[in-house]
């Protein structure tokens, strides 16, 4: 299958020396498999921590889970290969930092799309290192076609990959060798949740990962926004009190470079050149002031939902650096319009963790999304509504935006759920 990347929003695939040179395979690789390890999960089967606790083949094709018997484990290689032969190119010199009251956002460049050569993923039998495996263990079939073309739609669609998705980075879509993007059709859905079903009987059990990400414990969101409310938004970015330091040079789509004299010149030129406005920070600075507000005496919480950095080392047992489990994109051009996506994991045992109920905090998050004043806090402007009283509509309800599949307790409530969000008219 041959595709294409385009870049929405800049994506970051960092090396050893912490540069962002070039798209590497293995970091597109790496954000597959964490969201198939957490559809897989969400579906109810077992996924293995790939970081922490991989599965090992052992000359025993039972004891890999289904994201391992794809992506490859000890003893068992990958099913496919990608190859990245399109170019990606940097877009400014130094760093976008917007200020924030107790820290501040740093955006180095990152990387964007180029036209170029098609990048190809295919199947491959799988090659063990033990010499000794039976041929009919590398004739099991998997539909790899079909599993990407699904794993591509929703991530297109409705997720991130690579680095700083936290910050806004990582928003792409994976187009056909028409340009178009990747279609999902029925015998594609068949052919996924029948490789899930084979594979759910898995010697472990599913609910020992419950620390780990699920898709049936996460929300998905879109907003959007029509063009007068774009300059509302950049306004708000350019004001004195958020910008702390602006690129001064920056690439051209032409390769030639250009002298950035003001914050406001520079997000003009990252909006009409390269389609995104950085609204990120702006978004998460006000959320994380309403989280903070709600519950106050609960920094463990907040940390959990946006994250934390720990400057000292000596407090990283007590108080570590953490992952934001909130992720919010900058504002992008979808070709169509422009748009906004969130994403979040809330864990159904978070009254466990935090002392907070799921269903609380959802609530809250809903009701900070559909709050108009919310949104004039943070980028001055109003999401496009379908609705005249809310801001969000809630799946299964008709133009739906908002999708919480923790409130979804049926397996098949969240195939449903899922196939709706790969297949037809985006939302």
């Amino acid at each position: 299958m041959k595709i294409r990347i385009r870049t929405l929003t800049p994506v970051w695939t960092g090396g050893v020396d912490g540069k962002c040179d070039k798209l590497r395979e293995t970091s597109i690789i790496g954000s597959l498999r964490w969201w198939f390890e957490a559809v897989v999960r969400g579906f109810g089967c077992y996924a293995c921590d790939s970081v922490n606790e991989k599965c090992e083949y052992a000359n025993k094709e039972e004891n890999i889970c289904a994201v391992c018997k794809l992506f490859g484990t000890t003893g068992w290689s990958r099913r496919f290969r990608l190859e990245i032969n399109q170019s990606f190119r940097a877009i400014y010199q130094g760093s976008l930092v917007i200020s924030g009251k107790r820290r501040s956002w740093y955006y180095p460049s990152g990387l964007v799309s180029c036209d170029g050569e098609f990048n190809e993923i295919r199947g491959v039998l799988p090659v063990s290192t033990n010499s000794t495996r039976e041929k009919s263990e590398k004739e099991i079939n998997i539909d790899v076609d079909s599993i990407f073309k699904l794993l591509f739609t929703f991530v297109s669609k409705w997720g991130m990959v690579c680095g700083k998705t936290a910050i806004g980075y990582g928003v792409v879509e994976f187009e056909d060798e028409n340009g178009k993007p990747i279609k999902v059709e029925e015998e594609d859905v068949e052919a996924f949740f029948n490789y899930l079903e084979l594979k759910k009987n898995h010697g472990k059990n599913a609910e020992n990962t419950y620390k780990l990400t699920k898709s049936n414990e996460m929300f998905f969101v879109k907003f959007r926004f029509d063009d007068k409310n774009i300059e509302k938004v950049i306004e708000k970015i350019n004001k004195k009190e958020n910008i702390k330091q602006f690129p001064k040079i920056i690439y051209k789509c032409n390769g030639s470079t250009e002298n950035i004299k003001s914050t406001e010149e520079f997000i003009r030129r990252l909006k009409d050149c390269y389609g995104f406005v950085p609204s990120s920070a702006l978004i998460r600075k006000e959320l994380r002031n309403r989280i903070r507000n709600k519950w106050s005496n609960n920094d463990k919480l907040r940390h959990f939902l946006m994250g934390n950095i720990q400057v000292n080392k000596n407090l990283q047992k007590e108080d570590p650096t953490r992952f934001s489990a909130i992720q919010i994109s900058h504002i992008y051009w979808t070709g169509k319009n422009w748009e906004l996506r969130i994403l979040g994991w809330i864990p159904k045992d978070l009254f466990k963790r935090y002392g907070v109920e799921r269903a609380g905090a959802m609530n809250f998050i809903k009701e900070v999304f559909n709050d108009a004043e919310f949104w004039n806090d943070s980028i001055g402007c109003i999401p496009v509504s379908n609705s005249s009283d809310k801001i969000i509509m809630e799946y299964p309800d008709a133009n739906w935006n908002f999708i919480d599949f923790g409130q979804l307790s049926r397996i098949e409530d969240i195939n449903k759920a899922l196939t709706e969000m790969v297949k037809g008219d985006e939302k």
